[in-house]
């Protein structure tokens, strides 16, 4: 019997692998009012209704002559319940990989 169980769980989780479908991103902006650059990068996975992804961030002041030096990092989870509701936790981490917060909520979509 747990053969059949471990051959079903395998199936499932290789069917879910197979259809995942991962995006990567990259980026830069800077604030004009503090005038810090950042530069992000990113990635997430998403397999049917869930999507978790993560994202690093280095930032840069004029006083640390333009030196990156990484600052934050983001974990996200969204699950779509139906195609016009998602629940969603995010999670922040400082610079010590520290928790800062956790958000939760819900989107509706239109």
């Amino acid at each position: 019997m747990i053969k059949y169980v471990l051959a079903v769980v395998t199936a499932f989780i290789t069917t879910n692998l197979s259809a995942a479908e991962i995006t990567k991103y990259v980026g830069t902006e800077r604030n004009l009012d503090t005038e810090i650059n950042s530069v992000y990068a990113g990635a997430s996975v998403s397999a049917g209704a869930l999507t978790i992804g993560t994202e690093f961030t280095s930032t840069a002041t004029v006083e640390e002559n333009s030196q990156f030096n990484f600052s934050a990092m983001e974990v996200d989870v969204d699950y779509e319940v139906t195609p016009h509701v998602v629940l969603y936790m995010d999670n922040d981490y400082d610079a010590d990989f520290k928790h800062e917060d956790t958000v939760v909520g819900a989107k509706l979509k239109f």
